[in-house]
């Protein structure tokens, strides 16, 4: 009987693990075609994470289709390859939770040596019908705050206001409303672990802003495996890269 629990709890285990990746990782996928849009199969799409240098690939089906999901977010590099066609690079920006669709239309080797494409992130999403807000670290570093709390980070969204805390835990759940509802009425999610407080329903866990990548809040329309809540934020941590860099920080104010 023990040896049964066991087996039921692990099942169970790895059964909801399979969500986390999608709340805190990013998609890349596409079709590829040759000149005359025939799709073509048989394609290795690699992908190179420009920071961290971790690889992946994938290899188009006989529609031509390929797809790489849980993708840690951040810059990457993509190229082709396939005996008779000259490569194809591509550089994008994967963004935490997001759904990127990026096609390949490839020539003969003979016709063109390699087609290199400086990538941009959409201005408007076409793979999903959600309304997002997205800040980068970059931004968060350039623009002025009274306190470098996660809180007053998430102002910068639109239509975020921090409130004041309430609750046996209100001293470190860092409330903020979205659109005008409670402050207990968004989830957090920080590379797809939960971080909101059961009991309050602020946030369980504040972390440092210099540790913190990205995040996005998303608004109707977004994936039902994010569950409860009018709003979902979604944070994506900072990963180690091949340098070593520090930040430091001073408060100073005008009398």
């Amino acid at each position: 009987m023990l040896i049964i629990r066991t087996g039921f709890a692990l099942v169970l285990f790895l059964a909801a693990a399979g969500p986390l990746f999608a709340q805190a990782t990013g998609t890349v996928t596409g079709r590829v075609v040759d000149q005359d849009n025939a799709v073509l199969p048989g394609v290795t799409v690699n992908l190179r994470n420009v920071e961290s240098g971790a690889t992946r690939s994938a290899i188009s089906n006989e529609q031509g289709l390929y797809s790489v999901p849980a993708l840690e977010r951040g810059l990457y590099e993509l190229t082709t390859e396939l005996a008779g066609f000259a490569p194809s690079s591509r550089r994008i920006e994967l963004l935490a939770g997001s759904t990127v669709a990026l096609d390949f239309k490839l020539s003969l080797a003979g016709l063109s040596e390699s087609l290199t494409v400086q990538g941009t992130i959409p201005l408007v999403e076409t793979t999903q019908a959600i309304n997002a807000s997205t800040i980068r670290q970059t931004e968060v570093a350039q623009l002025p705050m009274i306190n470098r709390s996660l809180a007053a980070m998430m102002t910068l969204l639109p239509g975020a206001r921090e409130v004041p805390a309430s609750g046996s835990h209100g001293h470190a759940a860092g409330y903020v409303s979205f659109a005008g509802n409670t402050g207990r009425s968004y989830n957090m999610y920080v590379d797809g672990v939960d971080n909101k407080e059961d009991q309050d329903g602020g946030t369980l866990v504040q972390l440092s802003l210099d540790g913190i990548e990205e995040f996005r809040a998303l608004g109707a329309g977004f994936q039902a495996e994010y569950g409860r809540g009018s709003t979902v934020v979604v944070l994506a941590s900072r990963s180690g890269t091949n340098q070593l860099r520090g930040s430091a920080f001073l408060f100073g104010r005008n009398e």
